[in-house]
């Protein structure tokens, strides 16, 4: 099991005072220590200001369903913010998401679309 360093107090003050990257870092540390409801607030906290780490890695969660429920469409929502600054990660993500999404769609017609003779 990784050792993993305590906060640095000066970190936690700069997430509490609305520092996008501080909140990231304070997401990561509680994905690392296994405290979900920590690590959503913060990666929410710093998704909704704009920092595309945190906005990828929320649409990474919605993508898979983990600790959110899955829905695809808040998925692609972050991932097309992230990307829209240039966070290739999740432009290929997102990439791979909507292809992924109309395949379903194609599918979904063929199965409603009555066969003909």
């Amino acid at each position: 099991m990784p050792v993993i360093p305590p906060l640095s107090p000066v970190t936690v003050q700069q997430a509490e005072a609305g520092d996008a990257a501080a909140q990231f870092t304070l997401a990561d540390h509680y994905r690392a220590t296994a405290q979900p409801e920590k690590m959503l607030h913060w990666l929410r906290a710093s998704a909704d200001q704009g920092y595309p780490q945190a906005q990828t890695s929320l649409g990474v969660l919605y993508y898979t369903g983990e600790h959110v429920p899955q829905d695809l469409a808040i998925a692609h929502a972050w991932l097309v913010q992230a990307a829209d600054q240039g966070d290739v990660e999740a432009a290929v993500i997102e990439g791979r998401l909507s292809v992924e999404r109309i395949e379903d769609e194609v599918r979904r017609q063929r199965e409603l679309t009555p066969r003909r003779p």
